[in-house]
């Protein structure tokens, strides 16, 4: 039986890549991951796992750590480089074997486009860009 998901973590300054992924587990998860239907959000500091150990020893306890703790879900490698062609979404769309669904193709198409290209969050009604505004405006929400 797989571990029931108590918490998806994040980093503090989460971005529209791991938004979308958050929603692809709460959509698609349940079967794979129980639990990301109604896991709670919480939020790490810097990009690895709160007290060192590898995203799988959270993922056993029940966090599933997307965008940080270099897991299955983080793009972000170690050495500061990206896996190419990859970000949270993608992801995590792999691991519940709905990356090719004609449904979610340009939804992720766009979310790994506007991951990789910082330029893209300048676009003024881009929505990742729009998120990244309002968290800056408004932090505690």
């Amino acid at each position: 039986m797989a571990t029931q998901t108590k918490a998806i973590a994040l980093h503090v300054d989460d971005h529209f890549d791991e938004r979308v992924a958050i929603c692809l587990f709460r959509k698609h998860g349940e079967e794979r991951f129980p639990g990301t239907a109604v896991a709670s959000v919480v939020r790490w500091k810097t990009g690895d796992t709160p007290d060192g150990r590898p995203a799988e020893a959270w993922m056993a306890e029940g966090v599933i750590p997307i965008g940080v703790g270099h897991g299955p879900f983080d793009e972000h490698r170690k050495d500061g480089s990206r896996i190419p062609g990859e970000c949270a979404a993608t992801l995590v769309a792999k691991a519940l074997g709905i990356a090719e669904s004609w449904e979610l193709r340009k939804l992720l198409r766009f979310t790994l486009q506007t991951d990789e290209h910082e330029a893209s969050f300048r676009q003024p009604f881009v929505v990742a860009g729009i998120m990244k505004v309002i968290r800056k405006t408004n932090p505690d929400h």
